[in-house]
């Protein structure tokens, strides 16, 4: 029997869930997001040290995510906005793609993979404890939206890595979603639940269709645009009364979906300044409403494409998909890899942070791991490819 490489005495996972500790208290004491921080140096490290593996498939993802940092730049210097504000936005976007790059280049990946998914156990235990204490003490159950991991984000760490994982780490994280899941039925919060069916249509879909990889890359891509393109032929705002879905968080969202889209048409190739875009929207739907009482302060339209065009211009909006399209595309082109329950998990993580979230508000360490775990089977069925010949070559002994 092979031995578990992913387990709660692995350093590197140790490692992972001292990250994430780090990163939550410097959140709240300071607004200090260390993780975010220190996993692009560690990953840099991990180069350095293990030396790296030929991935010019990785190449045009590279380019569309460098191409979009220096427009982002740009566009924040036609916004007129300071350097300091200047640094802070590069090295948010920085730090969404810069671990994913480095995960394709290292020759060991497992060595990575256990960091994200040590910081992940963190997330899920933050959680466990977080929902123990709000249902000891009868708290609003609601509030646990903020702390709440993704299902698919945790069902897609012990699908992918099976009896690489031992039993303890898959139950912890197998309950996590469970609880997970049915925190979202009592805080009334679908979107989490809504993935999950996501996840397990589109692994029907790979199993149906013979081309898995247009099929969920497709998916992933039309989630994408759907905001923009129905924006175009209908109000969001009303479609959700419309529709009798006419919650006041569903209706401020809906209303800055509309103020998004009107604002990006009219700024086509710089967008409008992010700093100021919650205010300024606050102040839009007041107005709308009529309503002078507590908002949610929707600060981003959660969807990262219309996100992108909003606050710098549709070209941004442009390299953004692209960048995540490469990330996607490369490493579901094998139909073995594609076709695993795993990687329908693995998307519809994706299409649930990038589609419904929106990228600067994601939870980095579920969007890094979401798209390793896609690059992880992708190593793994090319290991089992070259083995297989191998093994079938080797002489068998005599007895």
């Amino acid at each position: 029997m092979s031995r578990a490489l992913f387990t709660l005495t692995n350093p590197g996972l140790l490692f992972g869930v001292a990250l994430f500790a780090a990163n939550t208290i410097g959140d709240k004491v300071s607004n200090l997001p260390l993780a975010d921080l220190i996993l692009p140096v560690y990953c840099l490290g991990l180069l350095y040290r293990q030396g790296t593996r030929s991935a010019t498939g990785s190449l045009p993802g590279l380019v569309a995510a460098f191409a979009l940092l220096v427009w982002i730049a740009l566009a924040n210097d036609q916004h007129g906005l300071d350097a300091a504000y200047q640094l802070r936005r590069l090295s948010s976007t920085a730090t969404i793609f810069l671990p994913l790059y480095t995960f394709l280049w290292i020759r060991d990946k497992a060595a990575l993979l256990s960091v994200l998914i040590g910081m992940m156990l963190g997330f899920a235990l933050y959680f466990l404890g977080e929902t123990a204490i709000t249902l000891v003490t009868g708290g609003n159950v609601r509030a646990l939206r903020w702390v709440q991991p993704t299902p698919v984000v945790l069902l897609a760490i012990p699908l992918v890595t099976q009896k690489q994982s031992s039993w303890l780490l898959r139950t912890l994280f197998y309950t996590s979603a469970i609880i997970s899941c049915g925190i979202g039925v009592m805080a009334e919060a679908r979107a989490p639940l809504i993935a999950v069916v996501v996840a397990v249509t589109l692994y029907g879909l790979a199993r149906l269709f013979p081309w898995p990889r247009v099929v969920l890359v497709g998916v992933t891509f039309a989630a994408l645009i759907a905001h923009c393109v129905m924006g175009l032929s209908a109000n969001a705002l009303d479609t959700v009364i419309l529709e009798n879905r006419a919650t006041a968080s569903n209706m401020e969202r809906a209303a800055a979906v509309d103020y998004s889209l009107a604002m990006a048409t009219a700024n086509p190739i710089w967008g409008i300044s992010q700093p100021f875009y919650g205010i300024d929207f606050a102040d839009y739907y007041r107005a709308l409403s009529g309503s002078g009482g507590e908002l949610d302060y929707v600060e981003s339209p959660h969807n990262t494409i219309l996100e992108q065009a909003v606050f710098y211009g549709i070209p941004a909006a442009v390299l953004t998909l692209l960048a995540i399209f490469r990330l996607l595309w490369a490493p579901l082109a094998s139909p073995a890899v594609a076709r695993q329950l795993g990687a329908a998990m693995a998307v519809a993580a994706v299409i649930r942070l990038c589609a419904f979230y929106g990228i600067s508000g994601i939870y980095r360490i579920e969007w890094h791991i979401a798209v390793a775990l896609l690059y992880y089977l992708a190593a793994r069925d090319r290991a089992s490819a070259v083995s297989a010949p191998a093994a079938a070559r080797t002489p068998r002994q005599g007895p």
